[in-house]
């Protein structure tokens, strides 16, 4: 398992390398249109950090 933080380049790079080497991903960010895109790319987890209690 793998926590990716943020939806920029370097982020969704790390994601796609990541479910390349079979891992499961979860990312974080506070938007929730960038975090469906990285549900499109394979993430297996996307937390809105903004509006999720802790």
């Amino acid at each position: 398992m793998v926590l990716v933080h943020g939806t920029g380049g370097v982020s969704l790079f790390a994601l796609q390398l990541v479910k390349a080497r079979d891992c499961r991903v979860a990312i974080t960010y506070k938007d929730n249109a960038k975090l469906a895109r990285a549900r499109e790319l394979g993430a297996d987890f996307a937390f809105n950090y903004a509006t999720q209690p802790t």
